[in-house]
């Protein structure tokens, strides 16, 4: 039996965390005194949505499954890559959100690919979190061989 509650509140603390990370490029952008109205908004809306999850969804009181785990890491990967695509999609240089969902996607995924014929025109802070996401992807992998893979 799959505990939907259990899963929402550990995907809203994984959302809480994605939330955290946006902080660095917003740091960057005060920093070079560029804005980052897409990265502020992206923020907001994943903080809310990992808070929400979180506080709503009861605390698992048991481990979580197998079967759960499993849930938990296509659920986590679908909506790191969908909330971690709102910066893209908020900013001007995206013209859908599925281009938006890909960018994203493929940094978390560190396979680079872009569907712009042009990275440079990104501000910096956008630009900043185009490879956030893909050391934020990197750390996964080497995350996933040095903790994960030697428990198989």
């Amino acid at each position: 039996m799959i505990r939907a509650g259990a899963i929402g509140h550990v995907l809203g603390l994984f959302l809480l965390v994605l939330a955290a990370t946006m902080i660095v490029p917003i740091a960057w952008g005060m920093a070079v005194r560029e804005p980052a109205p897409p990265l502020w908004q992206a923020f907001a809306i994943t903080a809310a949505a990992g808070g929400g999850l979180a506080l709503l969804c009861p605390r698992p009181t048991s481990e979580i499954s197998r079967r759960e785990g499993l849930m938990l890491v296509v659920l986590t990967w679908a909506a790191v890559s969908l909330f971690g695509g709102l910066p893209f999609f908020l900013s001007p240089w995206f013209a859908s959100f599925t281009d938006a969902f890909f960018e994203s996607a493929s940094g978390f995924t560190t396979t680079g690919a872009t569907v712009l014929d042009n990275v440079e025109v990104l501000s910096s802070p956008v630009q900043f979190w185009r490879h956030f996401t893909h050391w934020l992807g990197g750390m996964g992998i080497v995350l996933l061989g040095v903790a994960v893979l030697p428990l198989v």
